[in-house]
């Protein structure tokens, strides 16, 4: 049987607006079975006792900060039934612990086989399960309760206001704030004045992240959800046509950008990706991807590196005048770094 990636990766992308959330709630879940099984079956026939610390393993390794840290296993002395036992545990200890004495459990049937009785570990697996549970669930209805309201007030076909084409085409420029999370970006003009922008009001690390986008031209504003990164590939033997998502206000942006309307043009200009943003059949923009220097003098002044494309930064010729449209696309070809829009 042929393995197939999108079996496992198109759930998520038909999940978008709630996949991760629903994939904490099901590790939450797990921790809370871990930890009952920790704490009320395994061992649940030993027989609890004493033992004394006689010397402690350490064991050194790299985390995922690359700093070195330091696991101390212990190796405890106990009596059953007048014989002496000398064995390893499966839990850690402080470093200094050697001499004291510890709470253990062991098989009475085999006294050789021991753990130890300490409530810590187990107890963290309940009470951080029962926390990411908890938050998991509390995000997905909050999500939900977020875009219903948002498809109540601002339905699908409306997003973008009417197109309106000035006599002159203009150069406007998108830029990504790529020096934090957040992902906030904005399209400003010639003169560096912000013309359009999504300003993040309220970052989710699990779910949908709230954006507040402000034309400050017409001075007007509305809130937005947009969702995770999901992304499928072919199973060719070169993959070249991987298509990545997100949602939108809880609908998949690609979807959202054809009801309203929106066909991108894909091609190249050397090593650039250009796009053609058409509105009912009818140019509003023609973008092509730049480098961190979007302005033309600034990335002159920074060298031949300075013109390597990067996700999320745009130069744009437009007549339009108003930017919402031309914005949201930009907004989602540089979220998804998409590159062939299929």
């Amino acid at each position: 049987m042929k393995f197939n990636e999108d079996l496992l990766l198109k759930p998520l992308v038909r999940w978008r607006a709630a996949g991760i959330k629903i994939l904490f709630l099901i590790g939450g879940l797990i921790m809370i079975g871990l930890g009952v099984y920790f704490n009320f079956f395994r061992g649940k026939d030993y027989v609890k006792a004493s033992a004394v610390v006689v010397s402690v393993r350490e064991d050194q390794h790299i985390d995922t900060e690359n700093h070195v840290q330091t696991d101390y296993w212990p190796t405890v002395r106990y009596t059953v039934d007048g014989k002496e036992y000398t064995q390893e545990l499966d839990s850690t200890v402080g470093k200094d612990q050697v001499g004291k004495e510890i709470k253990i459990k062991y098989d009475p049937r085999d006294p050789g086989k021991v753990l130890s009785d300490t409530p810590a570990f187990t107890l963290y697996l309940l009470i951080g399960g029962a926390v990411v549970t908890v938050g998991a669930a509390f995000a997905l209805l909050k999500t939900h309760s977020q875009v219903k309201q948002l498809r109540e007030e601002q339905p699908i076909r409306s997003v973008f206001g009417a197109s309106r084409r000035g006599p002159v085409e203009r150069r406007l420029y998108f830029v990504t704030d790529t020096g934090t999370i957040k992902g906030g970006c904005h399209i400003e003009d010639e003169n560096r004045r912000v013309l359009y922008e999504a300003v993040c009001t309220k970052f989710s690390a699990l779910g949908e992240t709230e954006y507040r986008f402000v034309d400050h031209v017409l001075g007007s504003a509305a809130v937005h959800l947009a969702g995770k990164t999901a992304t499928t590939s072919s199973n060719g033997l070169f993959v070249i046509d991987n298509h990545s998502t997100f949602a939108f206000d809880g609908v998949d942006i690609w979807k959202l950008l054809h009801n309203n309307g929106i066909s991108i043009r894909t091609g190249m200009n050397g090593l650039r990706f250009t796009y053609g943003i058409d509105r009912d059949g009818a140019e509003i923009a023609f973008a092509e991807n730049a480098g961190r220097y979007v302005h033309e003098e600034d990335e002159e002044a920074h060298g031949v590196l300075a013109k390597t494309p990067a996700p999320g930064f745009f130069r744009i010729r437009t007549n339009e005048e108003n930017l919402d449209a031309v914005f949201l696309t930009l907004f989602a070809i540089g979220r998804t770094d998409m590159m062939l829009y299929r």
